[in-house]
């Protein structure tokens, strides 16, 4: 109960301690000091938590993507997800009957295809794990935060700094949506400074020591630490993500789209025994000491 009302709205946060702290009391007054203490300083911590604003304008309807048209070329594209079968040391991708092979496409534009489809894997998982948030039952406190958290860490992982891919960019992704700039800083501090490095003041620790009274027959009763994390999964922040996630994933596979078209345009340009004749795509899988090394520019 202590916990529920220390994650609601801060104007309630105050007058819900002070409640608590009198019922707490009630049997035991010696301790209603101690627990009035936490009330004002647990109020006093969440008076300055500050949500993401809402952002009512940056929604679903306000991006339109534009389909690529090519004359000659009857391809859609739409990052579609193909059944592939494992035969031994091959993967054979189902669903293409006139393949005779699958080549390996070389050079920036191929690079670029592979981070998109990098990004758009992170984008997917951020938004799966805010979406199962709704399917989480109230009582399982530590799924619900692992998988915002989650969510938050694999969005701003795309626009973080990386040795392996390019990284995107808030000014392309959210052009014209001024609205969306203090929830996306929101969220990038949130993970940066609090949920993967302790910097900012969304988690506080204090320190004290419980004083008996001068005629007990030793001073010190214990030595305590007050944690207090501050929530930030609240109705506004949530719908502030999936809007930040949903905007920025269709930009991804708007990119994604135009490349396709480009790379189709380019390799049907020439002779069949040339593009034959290339390099079969190849998966090498990755061994314990690969964790530590940084992935080749051709992966």
């Amino acid at each position: 109960m202590i916990t529920a009302c220390l994650f609601r709205k801060v104007s309630r946060n105050f007058i819900c301690l002070l409640l608590l702290a009198t019922c707490f009391a009630t049997f035991d007054f010696r301790r209603f000091p101690l627990v009035v203490l936490f009330g004002f300083l647990s109020a006093f911590f969440f008076q300055h938590l500050k949500e993401a604003t809402y952002v009512p304008s940056v929604s679903s309807t306000d991006v339109v993507i534009c389909p690529q048209t090519v004359k000659g070329c009857n391809l859609i594209y739409h990052m579609d997800y193909f059944e592939i079968k494992s035969n031994g040391n091959t993967f054979e991708i189902q669903g293409f009957p006139n393949a005779a092979k699958v080549i390996k496409i070389a050079g920036p534009k191929a690079k670029r295809l592979a981070d998109l489809a990098l990004h758009k894997n992170d984008l997917d998982f951020a938004l799966s794990c805010l979406e199962q948030i709704n399917n989480v039952s109230d009582k399982t406190f530590v799924v619900k935060q692992a998988l915002w958290r989650s969510a938050i860490v694999h969005y701003v992982k795309c626009f973080g700094k990386s040795k392996a891919r390019f990284s995107l960019q808030y000014a392309q992704i959210y052009k014209g949506q001024a609205e969306a700039k203090e929830p996306y800083k929101y969220f990038d501090s949130l993970r940066k400074k609090h949920l993967v490095h302790d910097e900012n003041s969304y988690a506080q620790c204090l320190t004290g020591a419980i004083l008996n009274k001068a005629d007990a027959s030793y001073k010190i009763e214990k030595i305590i630490c007050l944690s207090v994390i501050g929530e930030t999964l609240s109705q506004g922040n949530y719908s502030n993500l999936h809007l930040l996630i949903s905007v920025a994933k269709k930009w991804v596979v708007a990119d994604f789209d135009k490349l396709c078209v480009e790379l189709t345009n380019d390799l049907e340009s020439k002779p069949y025994s040339d593009l034959l004749s290339k390099e079969a795509i190849t998966y090498v899988a990755p061994d314990q000491n690969d964790v530590h090394k940084l992935r080749p520019k051709e992966l």
